[in-house]
């Protein structure tokens, strides 16, 4: 007689702790040291770090005078109506004067070119810290996939080989024998799926941040927002380098403005010079001033820059707005995501109840070997739902922290 509880009980031997999240509490993100040194090594982060050095030039060249001194050199021969010739020369030296109006300006704007690269450089550790942070939490949740889809395979596994023994001693039938494989195969698919997909994750990670040991540990739990939501938000655009780039580009085209103002008035050109003539009989000395007879075009640039200072400041505005609704949109995402790695949970310690009511009912008789796949099927794809869940949570708790530089120490240069 075909025994229907026998494969049951197998399950019930074998079939892994279930419907449990797969992490720790006490398991933690990298700490504040590992990811400076890992973010210090990209080259991204390298560009910005260039790319100060590249203001620092930018900056050194507005503050100094775009004039220079400029000599002169001219020799000439006087031939004289009487018979007489002369050899006579004149040398001087000029150069512009940036009146001091202008030379403000020009240190505003280089301040302003330095305080940009400096945003820019701290925006590219943000950006590169996000990066880092998905990537991390990507590969965790692979490698958790990958043990998790391990671990339900070797289940099947086992069952398949107590099923073969009792088809030999009469006790199962080659029905119950062929399901059971076929589950396996399935199995065995989701299993190199998940390998795969951990190699990928892994790949990706140690690629772009090199330095990085495959030691993977569990996936940690999402922790709750730590401020209240107009907290997190205000300080979420305060920290934010994004705002403070165009702040910079703000200051940059109000003292652009202020020079285009000031280049109303030309700069004054002022040389000194002596000359010999009729043969060094007659020798002088003497200074000469020269200045541009201003035009229309001078009026014409200064509005032009005052003009693109007030787009500068609309733009600013604009990117206030923007922060206001993407952090406002990043923290109900994230409350959402945490509720629904919740209920994720919750469903799979759920459907891990039914699967193990269905184990007893197959056992009792009461269900086909089929309808007791089935909900294990399900109580599987719900713990895969339910860790794909918590690894969203994840991300979009650490990403406001990020935003917000609660973590790793982000507000140090």
């Amino acid at each position: 007689m075909i025994k229907p509880y026998i494969f049951a009980a197998v399950l019930v031997a074998t079939m892994p702790a279930q419907g449990k999240s797969p992490a720790q509490p006490g398991v933690k993100m990298p700490d504040t040291m590992q990811v400076r040194e890992l973010l210090n090594k990209d080259p991204a982060v390298a560009a910005a770090i260039a790319n100060l050095r590249v203001a620092r030039s930018a900056a050194g060249i507005l503050e100094d005078s775009p004039y220079e001194w400029t000599p002169s050199v001219s020799a000439q021969r006087r031939n004289v109506n009487t018979g007489e010739h002369y050899n006579e020369w004149n040398i001087g030296v000029d150069r512009g004067i940036r009146l001091p109006g202008k030379a403000n300006a020009d240190r505003e704007l280089a301040g302003g070119v330095l305080s940009e690269a400096r945003a820019k450089y701290r925006a590219q550790i943000h950006n590169s810290a996000t990066e880092l942070m998905r990537l991390w939490v990507d590969w965790l949740h692979a490698e958790a996939a990958n043990r998790l889809a391990q671990t339900n395979y070797e289940t099947v596994q086992k069952s398949v080989q107590a099923v073969e023994r009792r088809v030999k001693a009469g006790d199962a039938s080659r029905l119950d024998l062929g399901l059971a494989q076929a589950e396996l195969a399935d199995q065995n698919r989701q299993r190199s799926q998940a390998a795969m997909l951990g190699d990928i994750a892994w790949s990706r990670l140690s690629m772009r941040f090199p330095g990085i040991e495959r030691e993977p540990t569990e996936l940690p739990l999402p922790e709750k927002l730590p401020q209240d939501d107009v907290e997190l938000r205000t300080r979420i655009i305060d920290a934010s380098e994004d705002l403070q780039i165009v702040q910079t580009q703000l200051a940059q085209s109000q003292a652009a403005a202020a020079r285009a103002r000031a280049e109303r008035v030309p700069d004054p050109t002022v040389g000194l010079y002596t000359a010999s003539e009729r043969g060094g009989a007659e020798r002088y000395w003497g200074v000469r001033v020269s200045i541009p007879i201003p035009g229309g075009a001078r009026i014409q640039r200064a509005d032009q820059a005052a003009a693109s200072a007030d787009v500068s400041y609309q733009g600013l505005e604009l990117k206030r707005r923007q922060l206001d609704v993407e952090a406002s949109s990043d923290i109900a995402a994230a409350r959402g995501t945490l509720l629904t790695a919740e209920v994720a949970r919750q469903n799979a310690e759920m459907l891990s109840k039914n699967a193990a009511l269905m184990q007893r009912a197959y056992s009792l008789g009461e269900v086909d070997l089929q309808s007791l796949l089935i909900a294990k099927r399900q109580d599987t794809g719900a713990n895969a739902s339910a860790l794909a869940a918590q690894a969203e949570a994840l991300k979009a708790a650490y990403k406001l922290k990020i935003d917000a530089h609660l973590i790793w120490d982000l507000d140090k240069d």
